[in-house]
């Protein structure tokens, strides 16, 4: 059990738990719903992440930095990864067990059909809990739309965050999804905030035109090597295209500071567009990463 764990709240060690649904297979791990029998109505997802050779020890890695990193934050956005655990057989590591909040919903990436109003919504949220990461310390470096979940209520969920805390060896093995990756990310060299600035510029981008800002995993971004957003789809406003041209800047010193800014922005286009959190309600099934 990790220390994060032991401090802020359900433990692994110290539930019994009972299986009640299969949730996904689509990750890198089999994940189920559990009820824990000692607090009836609680229910948690539990990612079963097996360990077949040392190619799965970054995944192994990866969930105990997101409860590491989880234990800092104190935002709705970002999922609640509670415990982790490694299970041996013959002192052999066999697999992972990653405890995690569960919420019924459904990876942005499964629907196709939002519209730009909840597109900007989705991101306005992001946006948002990425700035509250990034103030306690915390970066994602792996953003992809997988990774960002509606729920039925209409709440936006945001997995598979602290990347920067894998042992760098490991963190080296990770490949991630290069359509989202900034480009200083792709040549390997340290996140920052401003990578994560590129990949909500990027996946905000990708989702609103169609088309990826990073055509084949390349390291673009600047405004001559990608199509303007207006251009492409011609409903978006001119405030929201000059921040997503501003985002996807391939120099990380051109694009907005900080996270807040971008929040603050997007905080002002909501307003601009006269959204408002209803347009959300009415998320898929339920699927975490």
């Amino acid at each position: 059990m990790s220390k994060a764990a032991a401090e802020s709240g359900p433990t692994l060690s110290g539930m019994k738990y009972q299986v009640e649904e299969l949730i996904d297979t689509s990750g890198s791990g089999k994940v189920v719903r559990v009820g824990d029998r000692g607090q009836l109505g609680r229910r948690y997802a539990l990612k079963f992440i097996a360990r077949e050779g040392p190619e799965d020890d970054v995944n192994l890695a990866r969930a105990k930095a997101a409860v590491e990193a989880s234990a800092k934050l104190g935002h709705p956005v970002p999922l609640k990864y509670h415990d982790f655990r490694l299970k041996r057989k013959w002192f052999r590591v066999e697999r992972g067990e990653l405890l995690m909040e569960y919420v019924p919903g459904q990876g942005i990436d499964t629907l196709p059909d939002l519209s730009l109003d909840q597109l900007v919504l989705i991101s306005q949220k992001l946006a948002s809990g990425l700035a509250h990461m990034h103030r306690r310390g915390v970066r994602h470096g792996a953003l992809s739309p997988r990774r960002v979940m509606l729920t039925r209520s209409g709440e936006v969920k945001l997995l598979g965050f602290g990347l920067h805390l894998v042992p760098g060896p490991l963190r080296e093995q990770y490949k991630g999804d290069r359509l989202y990756m900034a480009p200083e990310q792709i040549r390997g060299k340290i996140l920052g905030e401003r990578s994560d600035v590129y990949a909500l510029g990027a996946l905000m981008y990708h989702l609103m035109t169609g088309q990826p800002a990073n055509v084949g995993g390349r390291a673009q971004g600047d405004r001559e090597k990608i199509s303007l957003p207006s251009r492409l789809n011609p409903a978006i406003p001119a405030s929201l295209n000059n921040l997503l041209v501003s985002c996807l800047q391939s120099d990380p010193p051109k694009r907005p500071e900080t996270m807040y800014e971008v929040s603050q922005r997007l905080d002002a286009i909501v307003q601009e567009m006269k959204l408002d959190d209803t347009m959300l309600k009415g998320g898929g099934a339920s699927a975490v990463e």
